[in-house]
């Protein structure tokens, strides 16, 4: 009806990663993509329709995961966790 409206979304998830690590051990340098562990994520948001088409919208979202990757010289292996805030003016389609 294009009445503004106050939307909160809540999201849970898991996907794929494409790590690049860039090393130098012992003057051997190795770099470039491959394929890594999947991650997991949540997350959570505010979206404001101020008009039927137009919307503001702001997220915030946490991810993990941990990742074995090569390194010149062997592998290593780590845990990386990453928070994302988002905002911003959404023009919603459907």
């Amino acid at each position: 009806d294009g009445a503004p409206s106050l939307q909160l979304a809540a999201r849970i998830g898991a996907g794929p990663t494409v790590p690049h690590p860039e090393s130098r051990v012992a003057g051997e340098s190795h770099e470039g993509y491959e394929v890594g562990a999947a991650a997991l994520h949540a997350a959570a948001g505010l979206e404001y329709r101020f008009r039927r088409r137009f919307a503001v919208i702001a997220e915030y979202k946490f991810t993990r995961t941990t990742q074995r990757i090569t390194i010149a010289r062997g592998t290593a292996e780590s845990a990386f966790a990453s928070h994302h805030a988002v905002a911003g003016i959404a023009w919603v389609v459907k």
